[in-house]
């Protein structure tokens, strides 16, 4: 887990290619399958094209229904979200809705704080731009 918060810190830092040849690393190194979910998680949100952050975002939940009751229950309304992004952003709207159905019904496993209001305003953001039929990236 060290290395996914190192490549994240990266990330945040401005440096988006070494953060993504960080995570292909440890991704190639294995792990199990919350540190799949997590490094997956992360990858998806490094890509060029929508179609493999799509490709990404559908590993890391894969990787998350792995763990079963294990999962940190805070993460799924997370995943949810960034699957109804990338499908609103792809043109599937029904697809895009569906997920953002599944991250509003897990809201209240979101802790209160910086995270949890995060994860509550992207999910009011999404739903307005595919309500307006945008393919916009999320700023």
């Amino acid at each position: 887990m060290d290395g996914i918060r190192r490549a994240q810190e990266m990330n945040v830092a401005g440096d988006r290619d070494g953060a993504r040849a960080l995570l292909e690393r440890l991704w190639e190194d294995g792990g199990d399958a919350q540190q799949r979910c997590w490094i997956a998680h992360y990858l998806a949100d490094l890509q060029g094209s929508v179609a493999e952050e799509l490709r990404w975002d559908e590993i890391a939940m894969a990787a998350f229904r792995e763990l079963g009751d294990d999962g940190d229950r805070a993460l799924l309304p997370s995943l949810h979200l960034n699957l109804a992004d990338v499908h609103r952003r792809a043109g599937n709207a029904s697809e895009a809705r569906r997920h953002l159905a599944e991250a509003a019904a897990g809201l209240g496993a979101l802790p209160a704080g910086d995270y949890g209001d995060l994860i509550r305003g992207a999910l009011e953001q999404v739903s307005a731009r595919i309500d307006a039929g945008s393919a916009e990236p999320l700023t």
